[in-house]
């Protein structure tokens, strides 16, 4: 099927920026501001304008138990990624965060009544083959993510599903609407993690370049938003998440270039793999439409 470009750019667009945006919060966090408190800011200053855009939808919609669920989840999810690529690997925290549709197939079947056939549950088991590939560490003799980092990339791929499942749940309502309960769960559960983790909130060495640099991270993420559901309102999601998977290439390329990290066999093949099942469940997708 022809796809118009305006879409396969908005979507390539969302995963370049999701695959770098790990890069200048390293930055932030290196200038003295901690980083929980790095996603505070940023994302508090993208709520503020999604709130004084979409006050009135806000207000008209009210706050449901489903949206302040999304916020919660959606929050988890993009919270928990950042920290995790700033502490750790990128391309296998990000690996590691794409088995996020093995998830997606529990929480569809509880939320939405899809019950997944064999040849789902088949592509589930490929993904997790590719994951244990990757995470087979020969002197624990177990598949587990070897760090803090790669758990939370773990668990922000399980939240990132949910949030997906939930925003179908919630397909009746505004897109800015969502997006001010989104962006305002990444705060809140931004500043949980900097309370939890007992991390001060200090003057960074430079205050006006910081300042100027969570602004302008907080002015992408913003625009990111609104360029991706632009993306994903217009293309089938079988194709958007095909288009999406290059988020991996451009979290590798920048990981080595930017921070000199490598991917040994290990994790190129079992990213290999998690890539397959990714492709084969939106292949299986287009078949059942």
């Amino acid at each position: 099927m022809h796809l118009p470009a305006a879409n396969v750019f908005a979507l390539l667009t969302g995963a370049l920026v999701w695959g770098l945006v790990w890069y200048p919060y390293r930055f932030l966090r290196e200038g003295g501001l901690a980083a929980a408190w790095a996603t505070v800011f940023t994302y508090g200053f993208a709520w503020l304008v999604i709130t004084l855009i979409y006050q009135k939808q806000v207000r008209r919609f009210g706050a449901t138990r489903w949206l302040l669920l999304v916020g919660l989840a959606a929050g988890c999810a993009n919270v928990g990624f950042l920290i995790a690529a700033m502490y750790g690997q990128v391309a296998r925290v990000v690996l590691l965060f794409y088995i996020a549709p093995v998830w997606t197939v529990g929480f569809a079947w509880l939320l939405l009544a899809e019950r997944p056939g064999w040849r789902t549950l088949a592509t589930m088991l490929l993904a997790l083959a590719g994951a244990m590939v990757m995470l087979w560490n020969p002197a624990l003799g177990m598949p587990w993510p070897r760090d803090g980092a790669e758990w939370l990339g773990l668990a922000s791929g399980v939240t990132f599903a949910l949030a997906n499942v939930l925003i179908r749940k919630t397909g009746d309502v505004e897109t800015g609407v969502r997006s001010f309960y989104i962006f305002g769960g990444c705060v809140i559960v931004a500043l949980g993690a900097a309370f939890a983790a007992g991390q001060p909130l200090t003057v960074p060495l430079q205050p006006a370049f910081t300042g100027t640099l969570v602004i302008l991270v907080g002015v992408v993420m913003l625009l990111c938003n609104w360029i991706v559901q632009y993306g994903l309102a217009r293309t089938p999601a079988n194709l958007a998440i095909v288009i999406y998977l290059s988020e991996l290439v451009f979290a590798a390329l920048g990981g080595w270039w930017l921070a000199g990290e490598a991917l040994g066999s290990k994790e190129l093949t079992g990213g290999a793999i998690v890539m397959a099942a990714s492709l084969l469940s939106a292949w299986l997708a287009r078949e059942r439409r």
